[in-house]
């Protein structure tokens, strides 16, 4: 009996259209394109590549600064919730941020084509799955892998609903809580998630990264 190879599991075209559409992937290539070796790779390439890279790194700190500021904002708008100046400009950054991190993902696709393909030529993408492709780099590279980074984002949004609802139920006062605050919690949530995933995830980088070449995970 023949038993069937199946080519074209992942393709350069399915795996930029994943980095596109899945804030969780295009989270984990980020991290991997962040790494020192990846970054060394990327930015000893043609001009273009440089440029890309370039861009890449300042739409990263451009994103840290703007998230910054939102939760700047929003800690003013939770204090003055009848001063509306404060929830507008955190929601008009929040949209700013929003803009950026498309472009980002935009970037990252790019980068993260290059870098694959230099592993993978398209026959030997097409017999990887997007999960073996992401376990090879975890273990090269000694970074989360992104069943770990799904776990951790999943963890990380469970932590802020239950502090979010621990704030509403227990320490604001009834009169107290407004349509303002509530809109604040609205649009703190997502900044509030990301923030931790990215403290957690950066942590585990750490942890992993700082082990000695061989030392079991």
């Amino acid at each position: 009996m023949n038993i069937p190879v199946y080519n074209n599991i992942t393709t350069p075209e399915s795996l930029g259209a994943t980095i596109r559409n899945d804030d969780q992937v295009s989270t984990w290539f980020s991290l991997l394109l962040k790494a020192p070796l990846a970054r060394d790779f990327l930015t000893a390439r043609d001009n273009v590549t440089q440029g890309t890279y370039e861009r890449f790194s300042g739409l990263i700190r451009l994103q840290a600064g703007m998230t910054g500021l939102l939760g700047g904002l929003l800690l003013a708008a939770w204090i003055f919730p009848h001063e509306y100046i404060w929830g507008a400009g955190a929601l008009l950054l929040f949209l700013g941020i929003l803009s950026v991190r498309r472009q980002k993902t935009t970037v990252i696709e790019k980068l993260a084509l290059i870098f694959v393909l230099n592993n993978f030529d398209r026959q030997a993408l097409g017999r990887q799955t997007l999960y073996q492709i992401t376990e090879f780099y975890a273990r090269e590279y000694r970074i989360p892998s992104l069943v770990e980074a799904i776990n951790i984002f999943t963890r990380a949004a469970q932590d802020t609903a239950f502090t979010f609802l621990a704030i509403t139920l227990l320490l604001i006062p009834f009169p107290s809580f407004s349509w303002e605050r509530a809109f604040v919690l609205i649009l703190g949530y997502p900044f509030a998630r990301n923030a931790l995933f990215a403290y957690i995830l950066k942590k585990k980088t750490i942890g992993k990264t700082s082990r000695p070449p061989g030392h079991p995970r």
